[in-house]
C-alpha cells in the first residue's frame, strides 16, 4: 500500500509546527495545501484604561476589502454604510474593559481573504492604532491580539 507523499509531509508539519507552539493542534483542519479553514483569534487585555470607557472592537471577516479598508479606523462605528458592509460577512462585536479576559475566538475562514480588526479608543486618532489588517496565510493558523493604552496590535510583530 503506497502512501501519498504530500500526505507524509503534511502530517510531519503539523506534528513539528504543534511541537514548537505554532498551531493549537486542535485547530487542525485544512485542505491539503495547508490552507487553514480556522484561525483562531486570542484577545488579551493588557490594562488599558480608554478614559473609563468600554473600548469597543469589531471583528470582521471578509472576502471583499476594498469598501471596508477605504473606511478610516476613526470613521468605522458611526459611518453610514458599516451595517451594509458587513452583510454576508462574518461581524464579531465586542465591548472590551482592561480586566476581563476574552474567549478564544475561532473564525472560518475557507472563503476569507482578510479579518479587520477595529478598535474606537476615546483619545486616540491615529488609524495604525485603531485598525489591524491579518490576511489569511499558508501556515498561519493563530494570531494573538494585544489591547493595549495607545491602540491595538498583533502580538509578536
Amino acid at each position: 500500500m503506497s502512501i501519498n507523499k504530500s500526505i507524509i509531509q503534511t502530517c510531519v508539519v503539523i506534528i513539528m509546527a504543534s511541537f514548537w507552539g505554532c498551531i493549537d493542534i486542535h485547530m487542525i483542519r485544512m485542505d491539503m495545501n495547508l490552507n487553514p479553514t480556522r484561525i483562531k483569534i486570542k484577545i488579551i487585555p493588557d490594562n488599558f484604561k480608554n478614559d473609563g470607557y468600554l473600548l469597543p472592537l469589531d471583528i470582521i471577516a471578509t472576502t471583499e476589502n476594498k469598501s471596508i479598508r477605504s473606511i478610516e479606523a476613526e470613521d468605522w462605528f458611526a459611518h453610514k454604510q458599516r451595517e451594509s458592509l458587513v452583510i454576508n460577512k462574518e461581524l464579531f462585536s465586542y465591548a472590551i474593559n482592561s480586566r476581563s479576559p476574552l474567549d478564544d475566538l475561532y473564525i472560518n475562514v475557507k472563503n476569507v481573504k482578510e479579518i479587520i480588526i477595529f478598535a474606537d479608543y476615546e483619545k486616540l486618532y491615529d488609524d495604525k492604532g485603531q485598525r489591524i489588517v491579518l490576511p489569511i496565510k499558508k501556515f498561519r493558523f493563530q494570531y494573538t491580539i494585544l489591547i493595549r493604552e495607545n491602540g491595538i496590535s498583533l502580538k509578536g510583530i
